[in-house]
């Protein structure tokens, strides 16, 4: 990017990630002051909790 703030986008297994950086570049030299990005959840599971016996018995699994 030429202009700071910027939007760069990085590719991931899952699909993309936009992060905005904050940076200078002068003489030459990249200098990287912030960046930041927002994540959402994503469900993970729905129903059922699976919880070992243990935790009700008070003995090893």
């Amino acid at each position: 990017p030429n202009e700071s703030p910027a939007r760069v986008v990085l590719e991931h297994a899952s699909g993309q990630i936009e992060v905005l950086v904050d940076f200078d570049k002068s003489e030459g030299a990249f200098t990287l002051n912030s960046a930041g990005l927002v994540r959402t959840a994503r469900k993970l599971s729905a129903g059922e909790v699976f919880v070992p016996r243990a935790v009700w018995t008070n003995r090893p699994g």
